[in-house]
């Protein structure tokens, strides 16, 4: 990742045309804007990370809102793979439980809404420990 070169030359026409005094203001006025830090480390992470972690790693930071303060106690967003959102249970009990056609349109719906429809389009609910190593 490179800087924004400087353009010397319009900078000097600038100072040609306005003057020395002035020229420094209307030099300043014609920059873009400063971008804030979050923003910028949101387009770095997008260019670093693969856009599957960057997508779990949202997920999973707004997960409690999402599922649920129980829910979220007993389940964990692990991996996207293919489209499909996989989930991991910690008790097979508890899996019983949430892996409910109306849960899982429930979640589904409100990831989408929280993160756009193109993040996954299917949830899958596994259980704790086989998510396998590398995945993402």
């Amino acid at each position: 990742m490179s800087l924004p070169r400087r353009d010397y030359n319009y900078e000097w026409m600038l100072r040609d045309w306005y003057g020395s005094d002035r020229a420094q203001s209307e030099i300043a006025a014609k920059q873009p804007r400063p971008k804030s830090l979050s923003d910028a480390l949101d387009n770095a992470l997008k260019t670093v990370l693969p856009k599957s972690k960057l997508a779990i790693t949202q997920i999973q930071g707004r997960w409690v809102e999402i599922a649920g303060k129980v829910n979220a106690k007993h389940s964990t967003p692990s991996f996207i793979r293919e489209g499909i959102l996989h989930i991991e249970i910690s008790h097979p009990a508890f899996r019983m439980a949430i892996d409910t056609p109306k849960m899982r349109d429930l979640f589904l719906s409100r990831i989408q809404q929280a993160f756009g429809q193109d993040i996954c389009s299917a949830l899958k609910f596994i259980p704790a420990g086989r998510r396998g190593p590398g995945r993402f």
